[in-house]
């Protein structure tokens, strides 16, 4: 399956449920919106996702409360299969069938791929209401259901999550359905990609005495992505002319995602481009506060 028919899948999936969606390019492929954001990488092969595009998911998720995933076929050890989330750099990976279900909020249970083996995320309160109800003690669902006490006293106090092996046991022996569904998860990490050159150190370091949370970004057409009271994408050049050729995707992006769009050059004969605000880094040293910086925004529009 070619990427480009992978996509046009993902974009129908979308577009039927009700999501509005932006096409873009580098660490990620299309952006979603129905109320929430989803954040999605399409490849054929999995194993085509790199760290560095994975940690840049992050990031964007992060400052635009959005949810990442990948869609994706096969990976370099054969094709994936339906109903079992896979993960690659702390990013869920799915199927096309399985991100058609979560899209249409349908029922998909929590399997997870982890290490080699499938393991679940199960109702733990009901499965000790169901050993409780049927007076069994741990060392007597043991040996009825052939799974050791241990590994039992684990899972019932969430210390690890049971293979898919031993939660089809427990709910056959107990007939109720143990499996949670899988919800899509925002990220809560705060972390952050360093300044790749002198430039964004500068931009960087000025941005946090603003106390404007931030990141630099290594594969998108901006620079750097922050948030103070709402998200801000910055593009970072040396001169103007390299920032006019990114004015296109800087505006679809920022209405898309109600985002503040700017560009910071050391030179400009223009205060925007394309109503794309433009401020010199000298203007940004001489600002005491994020008040100065936002106003400045606020004019240049």
């Amino acid at each position: 399956m070619l990427k480009a028919k992978l996509l046009n899948e993902v974009l129908k999936i979308l577009n039927l449920n009700g999501f509005r969606t932006l096409v873009l390019g580098g660490c990620f492929d299309v952006l979603g919106k129905d109320g929430k954001f989803l954040l999605i990488k399409v490849l054929v092969n999995i194993d085509a996702l790199s760290k560095e595009d994975a940690k840049n998911m992050r990031v964007v998720s992060r400052f635009l409360s959005a949810n990442s995933l990948t869609v994706s076929v096969k990976s370099n050890y054969g094709m994936l299969s339906e109903n079992i989330i896979y993960s690659r750099f702390g990013i869920p990976v799915m199927t096309p069938h399985s991100f058609e279900t979560i899209i249409k909020n349908e029922w998909l249970p929590s399997i997870l791929a982890i290490k080699g083996k499938h393991i679940v995320e199960i109702d733990v309160d009901l499965l000790k209401k169901e050993r409780r109800k049927m007076k069994l003690s741990l060392e007597s669902l043991s040996k009825k259901v052939k799974v050791s006490k241990k590994c039992l006293y684990e899972i019932e106090n969430e210390r690890v999550n049971p293979t898919q092996e031993t939660v089809e046991k427990l709910e056959e022996f107990f007939g109720v359905r143990l499996k949670k569904p899988y919800e899509l998860k925002s990220v809560s990490i705060s972390e952050t990609i360093n300044p790749q050159n002198a430039f964004q150190r500068k931009i960087c370091f000025k941005f946090k005495q603003l106390e404007i949370d931030h990141s630099c970004l290594t594969s998108l057409p901006f620079e750097i992505i922050g948030r103070k009271r709402k998200a801000l994408l910055a593009g970072l050049s040396e001169n103007e002319e390299k920032l006019e050729t990114k004015t296109k995707i800087f505006n679809e992006l920022s209405s898309f995602a109600d985002t503040t769009p700017v560009f910071i050059t050391k030179r400009s004969e223009k205060e925007n481009l394309d109503g794309i605000p433009v401020i010199l880094d000298s203007e940004i040293d001489e600002m005491n506060s994020y008040r100065d910086f936002s106003g400045l925004i606020r004019e240049r529009k």
